[in-house]
């Protein structure tokens, strides 16, 4: 007695074909979620690379600021407080690539673009004059302490991408600086 598989399968015949095509089903609904997983992760790092290089445009701006301050503290009342990037010149960034004598071209990382604008301000406010400064005598010396608040901005839009999308991050850094003004004259 020959049977045909087909005889034994009886009513299950296209079960077999279900399976197959929910487990297709399943495993395509897999990869849009790990496509759509993989494209947050690659947003978020772009988020975070452009966060941290405007926090490093603002520390760079208020070292570079505080630094012009304590070599030469008569440019304050010459730039009305405020120093900007375009006091020193234009060579406070250089993206990655560019041809600039003097200057690092990997001081933002390989990754800036050749389109990219990095700026910053700084601002000195509330001067007080003081002689208590630690680690100087208080009767020998005059301090006018400032405080330095610096905003950065770095941007990246329009060709540097291609495509129409500007992106851009803005950090500040807060501190505070101590400008000798002479000395009291008590011994």
């Amino acid at each position: 007695m020959s049977t045909a598989p087909h005889r034994l399968l009886g009513p299950k015949r296209g079960a077999v074909l279900i399976l197959a095509m929910l487990v297709m089903f399943t495993l395509v609904a897999l990869s849009f979620l790990g496509a759509e997983s993989t494209i947050f992760e690659i947003n978020y790092v772009g988020a975070n690379r452009m966060a941290t290089v405007g926090q490093y445009v603002a520390e760079g701006g208020h070292t570079l600021s505080v630094g012009q301050v304590a070599a030469s503290p008569g440019v304050l009342s010459a730039t009305n407080y405020t120093l900007t990037d375009q006091y020193f010149g234009g060579q406070f960034y250089v993206p990655a690539g560019a041809d600039s004598p003097g200057v690092d071209p990997e001081t933002f990382g390989m990754e800036s673009y050749a389109g990219a604008v990095a700026s910053f301000t700084t601002t000195f406010q509330d001067p007080v004059t003081t002689n208590r400064v630690p680690g100087f005598g208080s009767d020998a010396f005059v301090f006018t302490k400032y405080t330095a608040n610096t905003v950065g901005l770095y941007r990246v839009g329009g060709t540097a991408l291609g495509e129409d999308l500007q992106r851009r991050a803005q950090a500040t850094v807060v501190g505070q600086i101590f400008v000798l003004s002479g000395t009291s004259g008590a011994k």
